[in-house]
């Protein structure tokens, strides 16, 4: 091993052994060997600029630049790889510095650059926008990339009649369906009933996939205008197995296909959006250039979040065939409404699509915050989308303000649409909740002002008007202000193929109603209602009957109606009870159970007759009823008509020191000729258990009772008590007066305090 000489050795060897030594470091001119200094052979700070060669410093102080592309991902260092690999999804800015056809100040027209951005963006990636986007044109989403676009800190101004922003999804080609069946199969161990199809073909369609069944059938009870085109059966539903031309569904179908039926796939595709402003030009609102904001079609679950419609001429948001959609914290400030030249003001607009959310956000002065429609189609039309209700849609919290037709609105075509805890402030000639199709929910809402908080109607149209509104449900729901709780106008054109027959469905169930300051709790015809647990508190102008009907069926249960707040009325002629029942044949089925009226002097002295009724009502039957306030005279309780079938029971709260609240339906005072004529007009509506007759003959005239009324039911009680017995009263015996005594001969009762007892047994009144 080469080494250095040692001082007083190596005996004259000292040349060799040092020329060895070099030669490890050092050329034979002298110079270093190429690699012997490295790191380790140099001090910190040993290298200064100075000591190293001009071009090396003239190197080294130019600026510091990489080419473009000059670095791959392979030369990065792992741990940088790693990372980066963690944000898989890009985000792409919208700018110009990105993409120069892009002018985010407003000025010009963008959707070609903004049409670039967005060609640009990989599945699954974000775009970002920031500024104010002018579209004259259609940006098209591909449905297929599933993008989220955050509008934050954007806002789309609609400068002509196009779209500016659109995601359609395809549906895949359509497979005819030869049959449909239930049948029980086996998932997860457990057995489920599920529908199976049959396909003429065999489909391309797996396990888990959506697909749209649909048919030539019209929606039952839809409403439509023309002979041909007509809202036809459509549902979305997953697929459970497929197994040549027999595919097994993931539950069972709603609808009943029998018409040329048929499904299609509808491949994932999405959006999502964030934030945002739309807004339009002004020559758009000048002009009234209808349009969307925003469509949405054939897609699955399509989210929009926190963005904001500033001024709407057309839909805001427009949701066609999708399958839960989700829309959260959208606000609306103006839709134009301008149906003569074919403008609708909706803020969302929802067509033939399923379990879609929208929750929260306030929208202003629209015709409709949210509204439902199916398009009309004529039969064999091949597009899926076309087809089907809207259904079980959920509004959760929103607010309408404001707007130009009803507060909240459906349509014959729609099912199942649930308004929960939405609040409505309506203009005085509009409704708060206007419903039609077929099991609707109104569930803990709440409207201010309006015509009628709720309205169940069916839409008439031209000479064609077949729709239905039936099978709605309201649930604790507050009206303050309005003209009146509930409206029911159903099957009323005379083009209607039921019209003037009363729905044997339920047209709606109300239950739970907190109404103050209202002028009129119902008004039903040709309708089926129930309606329970009310809480009336009247406005102080009393403007016709409290509630009023036509040829329909209402149970009212569990009330309260508070009058005692009337202080004024108009000319119209004032009743708590009216039936307006005018043709044979036509009679409402009238039931109150369980209920209190309490009334001003002021209403009491306007309405002398409380409770009307006419000979064409099928059926009065009161039961229960506390009137806190007597009238002066029990009469006023009379029915100036008789119905065909009639139960009238009424109490007063009793007191000791108050004759007249001591009164009730089923005991009355008679006195000498009414004896002869009328003595049971006051209690032959009565179905109390106890009936009391107390005759007075103050003359000296023997007076004889006319027939009896018949019975309610068999076992009810009918004393007669003579009180003052001036004269004789006799009681007469026989099938023809509806009596037979124990002697089975009349009965004459001569001193006062006598009196006679029957029982109502086999359609006679027997005496006891």
């Amino acid at each position: 091993m080469a080494r250095l000489p040692q001082p007083g050795g190596d005996k004259g060897n000292w040349g060799d052994i040092l020329n060895d030594y070099l030669g490890q470091s050092l050329k034979p001119d002298g110079s270093i060997k190429d690699g012997v200094i490295g790191s380790a052979q140099l001090q910190n700070n040993a290298v200064t600029e100075v000591l190293l060669a001009g071009a090396v410093q003239t190197k080294l102080n130019q600026p510091a630049t990489i080419a473009d592309d000059s670095i791959a991902r392979v030369k990065l260092a792992s741990s940088l790889r790693t990372e980066l690999d963690t944000y898989a999804t890009p985000i792409v800015q919208a700018t110009p510095l990105r993409f120069p056809a892009i002018d985010n100040t407003g000025v010009t027209a963008t959707q070609v650059g903004l049409q670039a951005a967005v060609d640009a963006c990989s599945p699954g990636s974000s775009l970002v926008l920031r500024g104010t986007y002018l579209l004259t044109g259609t940006v098209n989403i591909p449905a297929v990339k599933a993008l989220t676009l955050d509008l934050t800190a954007a806002t789309i101004i609609r400068g002509g009649s196009a779209t500016p922003l659109s995601c359609v999804g395809v549906f895949d080609a359509n497979v005819a369906v030869s049959a449909i069946a239930l049948e029980t199969i086996v998932i997860d161990g457990e057995p489920a009933t599920v529908s199976r199809l049959t396909t003429a073909t065999t489909p391309t369609w797996q396990r888990g996939d959506l697909v749209k069944v649909f048919s030539d059938d019209e929606i039952p009870g839809g409403h439509f205008t023309s002979m041909t085109d007509r809202p036809r059966l459509g549902e979305f539903i997953e697929v459970h197995s497929v197994s040549g031309t027999t595919t097994y569904l993931r539950g069972t179908l709603r609808e009943n296909y029998v018409t040329s039926p048929r499904a299609a796939r509808l491949p994932y595709g999405t959006v999502t959006v964030l934030g945002g402003t739309f807004d339009v030009t002004a020559n758009v609102l000048t002009n009234k250039t209808r349009g969307t904001a925003f469509r949405f079609e054939a897609l699955h679950a399509p989210k929009v979040r926190g963005t904001v419609a500033h001024r709407l001429v057309g839909p805001g948001l427009q949701f066609k065939s999708c399958r839960g959609y989700a829309v959260h914290d959208y606000d609306a400030d103006f839709g134009m409404n301008d149906p003569t030249n074919s403008v609708y003001g909706y803020g969302i607009h929802d067509s033939s699509c399923e379990d879609g959310v929208i929750t929260g956000g306030t929208q202003r002065g629209l015709r409709h915050p949210w509204t439902d429609g199916t398009a009309d189609t004529a039969v064999g039309d091949t597009y899926p989308g076309d087809f089907g209700r809207t259904y079980n849609t959920k509004l959760i919290g929103v607010t309408s303000h404001g707007c130009t037709a009803s507060g909240f609105d459906t349509h014959h075509m729609s099912k199942g649409v649930q308004f929960i805890g939405c609040t409505a402030y309506v203009p005085a000639e509009l409704n708060g909740f206007l419903l039609r199709g077929e099991g609707h929910s109104v569930l803990d809402c709440t409207v201010y002002g309006g015509y009628s908080a709720v309205a169940v109607i069916c839409q008439e149209t031209g000479s064609i008007s077949t729709g239905e509104s039936r099978l709605h449900h309201v649930g604790n729901i507050r009206v303050e202000d309005s003209n009146r709780v509930l409206t029911v106008n159903v099957r009323a054109n005379t083009n209607h193929p039921n019209y003037r027959v009363t729905d044997p469905e339920l047209s709606v169930v109300v239950d739970g109603v907190f109404a103050r300051n209202v002028t009129r709790l119902a008004i039903i015809v040709n309708g089926n209602v129930r309606l329970r647990n009310v809480e009336f508190v009247s406005a102080s102008f009393a403007n016709g009957a409290i509630v009023q009907f036509d040829n329909c069926i209402l149970r009212l249960e569990d009330y309260r109606i508070d009058l005692s707040t009337v202080t004024a009325y108009d000319t119209a002629t004032q009743r708590i009870w009216q039936a307006g029942d005018s043709n044979t044949g036509f009679g409402s089925q009238f039931f109150a159970h369980r209920g209190s009226i309490n009334t001003s002097s002021a209403y009491r002295t306007k309405a002398t007759t409380p409770f009307y009724a006419t000979d064409k009502t099928k059926r009065w039957d009161v039961r229960q009823l506390l009137i806190e306030t007597p009238y002066a005279s029990a009469a006023a309780f009379d029915l100036p008509n008789q119905p065909i079938e009639c139960a009238f029971e009424w109490y007063h709260t009793p007191q000791k020191a108050q004759p007249l609240s001591q009164r009730r339906s089923g005991s009355i005072v008679s006195a000498d000729a009414a004896l002869a004529a009328t003595p049971f007009s006051q209690i032959m509506n009565a179905p109390d258990t106890q009936l009391v007759i107390t005759a007075n003959i103050t003359a000296a005239t023997a007076r004889t009772l006319p027939a009896f009324p018949l019975g309610h039911f068999d076992g009810q009680r009918l004393s007669i008590i003579l009180g003052s017995a001036s004269a004789s009263l006799t009681i007469p015996n026989g099938p023809t007066f509806n009596t037979r005594t124990t002697t089975g001969s009349d009965k004459v009762l001569s001193s006062a305090g006598a009196s006679a007892h029957f029982m109502w047994s086999a359609q006679l009144w027997r005496e006891l």
